[in-house]
């Protein structure tokens, strides 16, 4: 019998609406869900380590004629719009729906299908049938195809779960159908497997019998796919454009795209750079478009700024959700290019995890992202890290490769993959073994924090005037108890680690005083008293320091070099304007601000303003000196637009 559509038959009676196929829960957000699932699949299946996953994102227009496979879908859409405008519920979105979908099927306009291509992965491998045995083995092929919520894969720590996720593409298509086509080997021979899948919902066979809401085009007898030679040639050779090894191919039929390509493209780099900006950096995954980009290890940063995703952050061109996950891409890309805090450690109980971290600036957030694996981001709003308080503003990344952290981080993810939730795991006792890990590698990490985001205490004296009062009290940067609960200390410059510039405000009319470099090694702080240093001095601020703005996005990293007195310092700045800026810094206390001087190049004289030419948004790196005595304090830069000065 040739291969077609069967929707089996539903011996137990039950239906399934429109609503009931669970497609629903990825409607919001569409690309990011889509991209996110198949990706993360891709990587679960790697062959080599020693290279990355390709992924391949591409359009693909085929004749109606050449694609049977879609067309003769048509009379189940028929039946299972007849059976929606049957039931009493039926609702306006089902009806549209089946609208819609025939009359796409009717027109003579091209097939239009999104496909996703990888290679460096198994393919969909496992038996192509379910044999009704407990023990049976289930691989990729089953899983993903013909299971409903099977989450086994074939690693414990594997990203995604075949389960809910795998209805990701479906909720992209207009047509809720896709095509699966996967290339395997064995024993040195390669094998082809090809299957339609469509998901619509219970509908009349005949006079009793009703269907099943998910139907195949496939074997019609067995539901199961077509093999090697008899795989339809439009997706062998869709395939071969891009690449001959094993992995698999997904096409979606009339998928809800933008209107214009180069949107569709843009939307699926920020998927890409959003969720797998970590994964890229590593070297395991690379992502090909169909307009040429490509986004590796080597290109991944250049392609970044190219798209100038920093401006469009703060123009809200994204969604919230987007904007929220794009905060820890930038900390990644600012970490590692400004060869800041970022490094791997191992924890007691999850093993080795990576992170980066941003400190102050111009942050007015504390947050933890988290991911897992490969690099896929997860939260940034994981249980016992959300609320921090005692530490300075910080951006915090990490992501768990150890294999029982992935492990444990798996078991409590939710469908969507954005959230952790401990009552997914339901064995109590294996729940309260993952919860109190959980608990210990959440404490690590804010002792991280704490050590990353927190001033030294260089000295500490008990005082009893308040004891009466207060009780002992939580250190929200560490979780544990502290007994002195009236206490003045002593706090000075935190070392070793790259220096973030303070907050500015521009300075006041008229005469300011300004503080001189001080240094030691910090003083006294206590409630009361009003002593002011005696190193104060007067002047006229000058016409340019009451109109310039603070350098936003500044960042300073201070070097080893050290001569006469000045330090050599790296200074990025982006261009706040197109034009010439007269720039200088000044170093900020808490009430009062003062210029340094600085050198544009070694060995010359330091002056208190320097003119520099910019481009709107272009990121540059510039090497200054400025007094040694400068790094005391928190530093902040004042730009005032002199072109046509």
């Amino acid at each position: 019998m040739s291969a077609c559509w069967k929707f089996p038959s539903n011996s137990k009676g039950s239906r399934e609406g429109f609503n009931a196929t669970g497609i629903a829960i990825f409607a919001g957000g569409l690309v990011q869900s889509f991209v996110r699932e198949v990706i993360q699949n891709s990587l679960d299946a790697r062959v080599a380590f020693d290279k990355p996953v390709e992924v391949v994102f591409d359009i693909v227009s085929l004749n109606k004629n050449s694609i049977p496979e879609l067309t003769s879908l048509k009379p189940h859409l028929a039946l299972a719009q007849r059976a929606e405008n049957m039931v009493q519920a039926s609702t306006q979105e089902g009806r549209l729906f089946y609208e819609r979908a025939i009359s796409s099927l009717d027109s003579t306009a091209a097939a239009r299908l999104l496909a996703v291509h990888d290679f460096n992965t198994t393919g969909l491998t496992g038996p192509t049938e379910d044999n009704g045995e407990d023990d049976q083995e289930i691989g990729g092929w089953l899983g993903l195809v013909k299971g409903s919520g099977i989450t086994k894969k074939d690693s414990p720590d594997a990203l995604g779960s075949f389960g809910q996720g795998a209805k990701a593409p479906f909720a992209i298509s207009a047509l809720r159908t896709v095509f699966y086509f996967s290339r395997t080997s064995s024993q040195g021979a390669l094998s082809d497997r090809f299957q339609g899948k469509s998901i619509l919902q219970t509908m009349r066979l005949g006079d009793r019998d009703n269907s099943q809401a998910t139907g195949y085009f496939g074997d019609p007898e067995e539901l199961g796919p077509i093999l090697d030679g008899e795989v339809p040639k439009w997706a062998e050779t869709e395939r071969a454009k891009h690449s001959q090894e094993t992995g698999t191919s997904i096409f979606i039929a009339d998928p809800h795209l933008p209107d214009r390509d180069e949107d569709l493209w843009f939307e699926i780099s920020v998927a890409v750079i959003s969720n797998y900006y970590f994964a890229i950096r590593q070297g395991n995954l690379a992502v090909n478009l169909g307009d040429g980009t490509r986004l590796d290890q080597g290109s991944l940063e250049s392609v970044f700024n190219s798209l100038n995703l920093i401006k469009k952050m703060d123009d809200k061109t994204f969604s919230e959700e987007v904007r929220d996950g794009m905060q820890s891409v930038l900390t990644i890309h600012e970490a590692n290019s400004l060869e800041a805090d970022h490094g791997i450690r191992v924890s007691d109980v999850f093993g080795e995890y990576f992170w980066f971290a941003r400190v102050g600036g111009e942050l007015q957030s504390r947050a933890v992202g988290v991911a897992r694996k490969s690099g896929m981001l997860i939260t940034r709003s994981a249980e016992n890290l959300k609320v921090f308080r005692g530490v300075k503003p910080f951006d915090l990344f990490i992501c768990v490769t150890g294999v029982q952290g992935s492990e444990i981080l798996r078991d409590f993810e939710n469908p969507e993959h954005n959230k952790f939730q401990f009552d997914r795991v339901t064995d109590p006792k294996k729940r309260k073994d993952f919860e109190s890990k959980y608990q210990i590698f959440a404490k690590e990490i804010r002792s991280l924090i704490a050590e990353l985001a927190s001033y030294e205490i260089l000295e500490r004296a008990n005082t009893s005037d308040l004891d009466h009062l207060l009780g002992g009290y939580l250190d929200e940067a560490t979780g544990s108890e502290i007994d002195e609960t009236s206490r003045r200390v002593r706090v000075g410059k935190r070392v070793k680690r790259a220096f973030v510039p303070g907050e500015g405000v521009s300075p006041s009319e008229g005469e300011t005083e300004g503080k001189g470099f001080t240094g030691g090694e910090g003083g006294e702080v206590e409630p009361g008293g009003s002593a002011t240093s005696d190193k104060t001095g007067t002047g006229a601020p000058g016409p340019e320091q009451l109109a310039g703005n603070r350098l936003d996005r500044l960042r300073i990293v201070p070097t080893d070099e050290v001569s006469d007195g000045l330090v050599k310092i790296k200074v990025h700045i982006t261009g706040p304007f197109k034009g010439i800026g007269r720039v200088w810094l000044n170093v900020a206390g808490e009430t009062e601000r003062t210029r340094t001087p600085f050198a544009t190049a070694a060995k010359k004289d330091p002056l208190p303003t320097h003119d520099l030419t910019f481009k709107k948004g272009e990121r540059k790196v510039y090497e200054w000196w400025i007094p040694v005595a400068a790094l005391d304090y928190a530093l902040e830069g004042v730009v005032l637009d002199v072109t046509e000065a």
